[in-house]
Order: C-alpha cells, then sequence, then structure tokens
C-alpha cells in the first residue's frame, strides 16, 4: 500500500481545496457561493493524472483497457457500493415511500453510471428547487466521469498512433474549446440543461489530459526547468493567479451564474496552472498544498465526496436545523465516515495489486449491481415499500402526491405555443342544462404551475357559481406579458405561449381572466426574469422585470376588455406540509417538529408582494385581487391541512395537492359565497 515514487502531495493538496469547497457550499457557508466549482477542478485532476498514466504506458507499450477498468473498478465502485448501500438502510429507517422510491432509482441510474442522464430528465437543473432533498444527486459528476473514460483511453490510443505530439495537443485544445463554447451556448440559451452533460465537462476534463499530454511530451525536461531554477518573482505572480482563478469564481459565482462555460474555464486554468508550477519540488505553492491536514483531506476527498452530500440531505429528512453549529458537526460526521471508508475500503481494494479484470469485473462491479438493480427494483415495483407504513399513512400520502399538475395533464405539461386543447381543459360548469357541452367558457385560468394548482379550487367554485373556465398553464412560466425566464430550459417558449395567450384572450368571449404564479418567488428569490430592457441575472432587475411585466399584462387585459384578476400566493412553508404531518406520525419523538408556518413568518414572505400589489391596485382601480390566506391562517399560525386534510403536495411548500385545493374551494365558498360576487376589494 506504499505510494508510488512519482507521487505529488500538492496534487492531494489541490484536491482538498477541491472537496472543501463542495463540502461548504452545500453546508450552505456563505463565503464561497460559487464552491460548487470543487467538481470542476477534480475533473481537471482527473483529467491530467489518469491521462497521464495511460500516455505513460502507451508509450511503453504496456497499455492494456483491461488493465485501466480493473483500476477504475477498484478506485471507484467499492467505496460507492459502500454509500448507496448505507443510504438504503437509512433511507428504509427514516424515508417515506416516495423518497425511498426516488432513492431506489437514482441508486438504479447511479449503478449503471447514467445517474447525470436521469437528475437532469427529473430536475430542471443542479440548482432547482427540492434538489437538496436527492441523496444521490452527486453521483452524476461520477457518471460523467465514467461515460468519458469508456471513450477516452481508446481516443488517445488511436491520437498517439496516428498524430504528431503537436498534432495530438492541436486536437486535443480544439475538443476542449468546442466543449466549452458549446456549454456557454448552451448555458446562456437553454438555462440547466448543460450542467449534467459529458459533452458540457468533457472540456474540463480535457484541460487536464491536454497539460499531462504536455507534461509527457514537451521538449524541456522537468529535470532542465529544475536545473535552470525558477524566476520566484514570476512564479510567485503565477501561483498567486492560479489561487485567485479558483478562489474568485468560489466567491463570485452562484446559483443564478451561466454555468458551465466561460465560467467554468477560470478554475480549470486555475488548477492546471497550479499543477504545472507544482511539479517543481520547491515550487512556491507546496508550503501550503503540503500541509500534513491538506494532504489527508486530499487522500480522502473521494471518499469525502461520497459521504457529505447523504448526510446533508438526511439531516435536512430528520429536519436538523441548519445552523452553523449542525453544520460544522454534520461536516465532522462525514470526514469520520470518509475516514473509515477510506481506510477500511478504498485502501485495501485499491492497492491490492493480484487482482485480474475478471475478478474485479465480476466480484466488485457486476456481482454487487445486479444485488443493488435487484433491491432498486423491488423498491420501485412497490412504489417505495409502501407497505411499511399503516393505511393512515399510506392513505395520506396518495392524497398530497395527488397534484393538479397530474390530474390536468395536457392543460399543464405541453411544452409549446400552441395553447392547450380546449375541451379538456374546462373548470367549472362545462356541461349545459341538456347535457351538451358548454360553448364557451367565460374565464381565463391562466398562469405557472400556481395557476395550475389552484385548478380544483376554480372547478369547485366554478361549479357552484354557474361559471365556465378554461385553464392554461406552463410550469415555470410566469403569466407576465414580455418576460423570459432565464435560467429554465423553456425559458423563451414561455415568453411566446404568453403572447399566444394574449391572442387568445383578444379574440374570444371570455370576461374575466385569473392569474397566479409564484409571485413570491419572483420577488424575493434571486432573480432569474429578464426582459427586452435587461436580459442580466439579478434579483433588483427580476424584480423590476415583474413590475414592468404586470404593469403590460393589466393594461394589455383591459385594453382588451376583460376583467382581470391576481391570484395572491397561499403561504409558502418553512418545510414540507404533508412531508411534516407524516414525519411527525412515524419518527421517534426526539425529531417530531412543529408544522405549519408561524403568522409571523407568513407577513414577512409577503410584504413585497403586498405592496407591489396595493401599488397596482392604486394605479389600475379596476384591477381585482382574491386571496385565500383567511381559510388557513389564524391568529397565530397558518396550518398544512384543512378540515382534516393535507392540502400541500408532497414534497412542495408552495402548492397545493388537488384534494387540497378543492378542499380550499369549498372553504372560500362557506366563507365567501359564489366567485364573481367576491373578487372585488
Amino acid at each position: 500500500m506504499t505510494q508510488s515514487s512519482d507521487y505529488r502531495p500538492d496534487i492531494d493538496g489541490l484536491r482538498a481545496i477541491a472537496v472543501l469547497l463542495v463540502v461548504f457550499y452545500h453546508a450552505g457557508f456563505p463565503l464561497f457561493p460559487g464552491g460548487f466549482i470543487g467538481v470542476d477542478i477534480f475533473f481537471v485532476l482527473s483529467g491530467y493524472l489518469i491521462t497521464g498514466i495511460v500516455d505513460r504506458e502507451i508509450e511503453a507499450g504496456s497499455f492494456r483497457l483491461t488493465r485501466f477498468y480493473t483500476r477504475r473498478i477498484k478506485r471507484i465502485l467499492p467505496a460507492f457500493y459502500c454509500m448507496v448501500f448505507a443510504c438504503a438502510m437509512a433511507g428504509y429507517a427514516w424515508l417515506l415511500p416516495p423518497e425511498f422510491l426516488e432513492l431506489a432509482k437514482s441508486a438504479l441510474a447511479g449503478t449503471f453510471f447514467v445517474s447525470n442522464l436521469y437528475f437532469s430528465d427529473i430536475t430542471e437543473g443542479y440548482f432547482a428547487p427540492g434538489v437538496d432533498a436527492l441523496p444521490l444527486l452527486h453521483s452524476w459528476s461520477l457518471s460523467v466521469e465514467e461515460q468519458f473514460y469508456f471513450v477516452w483511453p481508446l481516443g488517445l490510443l488511436l491520437f498517439s498512433k496516428s498524430l504528431t505530439s503537436r498534432q495530438m495537443r492541436a486536437l486535443l485544445i480544439g475538443f476542449l474549446v468546442a466543449s466549452f463554447a458549446a456549454a456557454e451556448i448552451a448555458g446562456r440559451n437553454f438555462g440547466d440543461g448543460a450542467y449534467f452533460a459529458v459533452w458540457s465537462r468533457a472540456g474540463e476534463l480535457l484541460v487536464g489530459a491536454v497539460l499531462a499530454v504536455h507534461h509527457r511530451r514537451a521538449k524541456i525536461s522537468l529535470a532542465a526547468e529544475t536545473r535552470r531554477g525558477p524566476h520566484l518573482a514570476l512564479e510567485a505572480l503565477a501561483t498567486f493567479a492560479g489561487f485567485g482563478l479558483i478562489f474568485g469564481p468560489a466567491w463570485l459565482l452562484n446559483a443564478q451564474s451561466v454555468f458551465p462555460g466561460l465560467n467554468a474555464l477560470w478554475p480549470c486554468l486555475g488548477i492546471a496552472l497550479l499543477i504545472h508550477l507544482g511539479r517543481r519540488p520547491g515550487a512556491l505553492s507546496h508550503s501550503l498544498l503540503h500541509f500534513p491536514p491538506m494532504v489527508f483531506v486530499g487522500l480522502i476527498s473521494y471518499p469525502l465526496y461520497l459521504w457529505h452530500w447523504p448526510v446533508f440531505v438526511f439531516a435536512r429528512s430528520l429536519r436538523i436545523e441548519p445552523t452553523l453549529a449542525n453544520q460544522s458537526a454534520l461536516i465532522a460526521l462525514s470526514l469520520t465516515f470518509s475516514t473509515l471508508s477510506w481506510w477500511l475500503i478504498e485502501r485495501p481494494i485499491r492497492y491490492r495489486r493480484a487482482m485480474s479484470f475478471r475478478l474485479a469485473f465480476l466480484g466488485i462491479f457486476v456481482t454487487p449491481a445486479i444485488g443493488f438493480a435487484a433491491i432498486s427494483l423491488f423498491i420501485i415495483q412497490t412504489d417505495g415499500w409502501m407497505d411499511r407504513f399503516s393505511p393512515q399513512i399510506r392513505r395520506a400520502l396518495q392524497i398530497a402526491q395527488a397534484g393538479p399538475a397530474e390530474a390536468r395533464g395536457i392543460c399543464h405539461h405541453l411544452d409549446a405555443v400552441r395553447l392547450p386543447p380546449e375541451a379538456p381543459c374546462l373548470l367549472g360548469k362545462t356541461l349545459k342544462a341538456d347535457g351538451t357541452p358548454v360553448d364557451e367558457p367565460a374565464a381565463l385560468l391562466w398562469g405557472d404551475s400556481i395557476a395550475n394548482h389552484f385548478s380544483g379550487f376554480f372547478d369547485e367554485l366554478g361549479k357552484a357559481s354557474n361559471l365556465t373556465l378554461r385553464d392554461v398553464t406552463m410550469g415555470g412560466c410566469p403569466p407576465l406579458l414580455g418576460t423570459v425566464r432565464l435560467e429554465r430550459k423553456k425559458g423563451r417558449l414561455c415568453r411566446q405561449r404568453n403572447d399566444e395567450v394574449l391572442e387568445y384572450i383578444k379574440r374570444s368571449d371570455i370576461n374575466t381572466v385569473y392569474i397566479a404564479g409564484y409571485w413570491t418567488s419572483y420577488l424575493q428569490q434571486d432573480g432569474f426574469l429578464g426582459d427586452d430592457l435587461d436580459m442580466s441575472l439579478g434579483t433588483e432587475n427580476s424584480r423590476r422585470v415583474v413590475r414592468d411585466g404586470f404593469e403590460r399584462t393589466i393594461s394589455a387585459v383591459h385594453r382588451a376588455g376583460k376583467r382581470l384578476v391576481i391570484m395572491r400566493n397561499v403561504p409558502v412553508l418553512d418545510s414540507d406540509g404533508p412531508g411534516c404531518e407524516l414525519k411527525n406520525a412515524v419518527h421517534p419523538a426526539w425529531a417530531k417538529r412543529k408544522c405549519g408556518l408561524p403568522i409571523e413568518r407568513f407577513h414577512e414572505n409577503t410584504a413585497a408582494v403586498d405592496d407591489l400589489l396595493e401599488g397596482l391596485r392604486d394605479r389600475h382601480p379596476d384591477l381585482e385581487i382574491l386571496g385565500v390566506s383567511d381559510l388557513l391562517c389564524s391568529d397565530t399560525l397558518c396550518a398544512s391541512r384543512l378540515d382534516g386534510i393535507p392540502i400541500y403536495k408532497w414534497g412542495n411548500r408552495s402548492h397545493l395537492n388537488m384534494a387540497g385545493s378543492r378542499a380550499l374551494g369549498r372553504a372560500y365558498l362557506d366563507r365567501h359565497g359564489p366567485l364573481e360576487r367576491t373578487t372585488r376589494g
């Protein structure tokens, strides 16, 4: 288990920087809002080290694919499988069926190195709401690496035999530039779609690969460089530049930055510069990077990367408050798990010399993969092992999971400019007295997923009010004319859809337009809306866009001769509503938490929206505003249940489930009466 003669402790120091940036970012420490770049540093280091080994073996004529993949299997899989198994055990004990089902699906994807594709499909990006509840989200980067290394050794072997060193470097630089350019273009035009893609990350691995090829094949050897001696001032400047290119983006970038792309290039260049400078034994960077605790953290960086994220996710599942003390304790726990994993699993297997490819493939990959696949499929087939819980819990889960988005189908999920069909997208009174379908709706429900979650509410009210409504909704698309959702895959599509809705409003016989959107998010979270005046990401610009979008929309609807009613948001909880209630029912006493939202927090959350809406009503006297918080909030608390029914959707703090939406409609009728007579005021 000894280190090889060309071992470089400074690279372990660089690994420590990479993993600590990621860990501190996931812990929520504010100093490094761009700490996710640690993954990009890992990609460069991986590309450098593995390309150097493969290139050296190719040059010596000793390269074998079977030996390469044996090393990868021994390096990656034992610790990964151990972590997944631990997550499965913790999931069985702590997770409710929908959470356990999601864990099983992601474990299955991770086992076969496609978790990056899986998470790209089920999320709206690495920074999207809700991803912090996915215990295996971090496995996306392992899948990217393994997909890259399925191809890269063969490519390097082919290039080495058919190209000169200069031609090879030029070709690799060309691939590198193409990858970064594609990532930048995709990031600016398609939001987060490129984040998990191997083609958008290949350039980062190739930064390390190009450097490795250069070091292996450059005419000036390291020995010659060492004899010549460094230019100390120039080396110091380059060293500080390298660290600056790493820590600058870690400090300046955030979840709203375009990433990957050019923003990922700078830390990649910084780490490449430090790798290059560190080749000289007396390099300036060694004094920090050779610091023994840093080297040790670098040695356990892979298991620390594996373990820290599930620790944070399960802590959130247990509703442990993210205080500085608690997050520090969770980091310490992650370090403990990582050290044990490194000492007991990684070192004995990784440094065991006498292991054939057949043994590694069948014993370390195939056998555990079959076991994990069988267990995952069982959990998937049983809907997260639902039978672990009582009928009451299962019934509450079924209610919470049945959301309006699923119930309304094409009315909400048609991701196209054209509007969804009218006939299946009517709410309220849909039949005449003689039983024939209603000819024309009298009102329109327009907006994002918040508008969609009011569909049960309006269906109940419409039936009681003798009113027919048509719903036209699209997730993540605020009903504000002229706005673009900058970080969403379909941001520009949203603007075109809204223009199409306005044309429908103008030509139709509807008399009332109800609009609903996630106003609190658009105003209070980090900005991600733009318009023709300014497309830059930023909170202040997003707030301006919301204000201007409201003005454009109100004016356009009123010019069309229609009533406009703005729906206020339901209270946005501090925790998942049905999840909180159900976890209180199944978790031990020490893990129980108070559900609902304190009334002070409700007023704090809605202050900005209230000010905006009151200002709009002052400028537009005909504007009407409808709210439902009085049905849910007392003098002290906004509840997550109504008449014994969990009203919020599973896994969500701000969206109603279908039964809850209907219950809210019935409660509104009981308190305020039919719809058309109650919206003004």
